[in-house]
């Protein structure tokens, strides 16, 4: 089974992953100032001062999010400075830096991974204020 399958409309501009969601990739060097928001998979290679949501959002080692996450699932491997959200899974890879509370209905942290906050086990997960903690 492949992971990427070309669109069922024949566009060829646009990727989808095999459970259908798009894929929108913010490529290294590349910056984004305000909120990215799709109903699919977002990965983040470059650099956002913004909100990020999405059914899956992946911050690759080298990506950088200066803002809250919201998704069912986010799988973070570079850095964030901000809250996250994830209502299904998160998972911190080794060498990731999160700077910001977390609630997630399950998380998983590797080894190396680096969270400055607070973590809340909950099955709803929403982002929460930011806190008056300074850094």
């Amino acid at each position: 089974m492949a992971v990427f399958s070309s669109p069922r409309n024949g566009d060829q501009s646009e990727f989808r992953i095999d459970n259908g969601h798009a894929l929108s990739i913010l490529a290294p060097g590349s910056s984004v100032v305000g909120d990215l928001v799709s109903d699919g998979v977002i990965k983040v290679e470059g650099r956002i001062e913004g909100r990020v949501a999405g059914h899956q959002v992946l911050i690759s080692k080298g990506g950088r999010v200066m803002g809250d996450i919201e998704a069912a699932v986010a799988v973070v491997a570079g850095e964030v400075h901000g809250n996250i959200a994830a209502r299904e899974r998160l998972e911190l890879q080794a060498g990731c830096t999160v700077h910001g509370n977390v609630t997630a209905a399950r998380v998983v942290i590797h080894e190396g991974g680096e969270l400055n906050g607070q973590l809340r086990m909950e099955r709803k997960a929403t982002v929460s204020a930011p806190s008056s903690v300074a850094a």
